[in-house]
C-alpha cells in the first residue's frame, strides 16, 4: 500500500505493472501458460504495436517496433549522472525554494508543497512534489480536472511560478530519491481524464509510456506537446512522441531536450 493515496488508486493501479512487462514480451513468448498475444489485422494492441504510422492509423504501428526500457552502461550513466545533478540542482536553488515557499505562504497560506500521486515506473503511483499554485480549498488531487487558460483557481504566485516552471523544482528531490528522471515522459496524474475518460480507457498503449521513470521535462514537452490535454487526438500524440522518446532514446537526445527545456523557459512560454 502508498501512504496517502486512496484504494480507488491503488486498486485500480495494482496489475498495471504486470500489464507492462507482459507487453514488452515478444509475441510468441508464453508467461506460465498464457495465451501469446499476436498482432491482429486492423486492430491496435498495446503488447504487440507501439506508436508510429502505418495503414491502421496514424498512432499505431507493427510487431516489429518493441517498446522496452532502455538498459546497458549509457543509461546507468544517466540514472547516476541525473540523480547526482539533481542534488547539485537541490543545493544551487536552496535560496530560490526558500523565497518561493515564502511568497506562497505570504500570499495564501500553508501548506506550501502540493503532493499528488502520479504514475512512476512500471505505473506504481508515486507522490510528486510541486510548489502549491492554486487555492488550497480548489486543489484537484486525482488530476481529474486539468488546469485551463486563465485557472480562476490558480494564485498570483502560482501564476509566476507556472508561467517561468519554477512550480516543478521540487521534483528535483523525486529525482534525487530514484522516483524519477530529470528528463522521461511527463509524469501524469494517476485520475488525469480527457474529455471525462481515463486516459488509459483512450489509448492502450498508454501504459507502455510507464516502463521508464517520468521526467520533469521531456520529449512531449519540447516538441510542442504541452499544457493540458484536451482532446484524444492530443493524448494519442503525446503519447506517440513518448515511445518514439523510449525507442529512440540516446545520451544524445537527452542532451538535446535539455538544451530545448532551457530555452522553452527563458523565452516565458508554458512548460508543463
Amino acid at each position: 500500500m502508498v501512504p496517502g493515496f486512496s484504494n480507488e488508486f491503488q486498486d485500480r493501479n495494482s496489475s498495471v505493472g504486470f500489464a507492462i512487462n507482459f507487453a514488452m514480451r515478444r509475441p510468441d513468448q508464453n508467461l506460465g501458460g498464457q495465451t501469446p498475444v499476436r498482432p491482429t489485422p486492423g486492430v491496435r494492441n498495446s503488447a504487440t504495436e507501439t506508436e508510429g504510422h502505418s495503414p491502421a492509423g496514424p498512432f499505431s504501428a507493427g510487431a516489429d517496433q518493441p517498446v522496452c526500457a532502455p538498459d546497458g552502461l549509457c543509461w546507468a550513466i544517466k540514472q547516476a549522472a541525473e540523480r547526482c545533478l539533481a542534488g547539485l540542482l537541490i543545493l544551487f536553488f536552496a535560496p530560490v525554494l526558500v523565497v518561493i515557499a515564502l511568497a506562497i505562504v505570504a500570499e495564501s497560506g500553508r501548506p506550501v508543497f502540493f503532493v499528488q500521486p502520479r504514475f512512476g515506473r512500471n505505473g506504481t503511483p508515486i507522490s510528486i512534489l510541486k510548489f502549491r499554485t492554486m487555492r488550497q480549498e480548489l486543489s484537484d488531487i486525482s488530476g481529474a480536472n486539468q488546469t485551463a487558460d486563465e485557472d480562476p483557481r490558480i494564485t498570483c504566485v502560482g501564476q509566476l511560478l507556472r508561467r517561468t516552471s519554477l512550480d516543478e523544482l521540487p521534483q528535483l528531490w523525486n529525482v534525487l530519491t530514484g522516483q524519477m528522471a530529470l528528463i522521461g515522459p511527463r509524469a501524469h496524474p494517476c485520475g488525469m481524464r480527457v474529455q471525462g475518460t481515463l486516459c488509459e480507457d483512450l489509448d492502450p498503449q498508454y501504459h507502455l509510456r510507464h516502463v521508464v521513470r517520468p521526467g520533469i521535462t521531456g520529449w512531449a514537452q519540447v516538441s510542442g506537446s504541452r499544457g493540458a490535454v484536451k482532446t484524444p487526438e492530443m493524448l494519442h500524440h503525446r503519447v506517440a512522441l513518448d515511445l518514439e522518446y523510449i525507442r529512440d532514446w540516446s545520451l544524445w537526445r537527452d542532451l538535446k531536450i535539455a538544451l530545448r527545456t532551457v530555452q522553452v523557459v527563458l523565452s516565458r512560454r508554458q512548460a508543463r
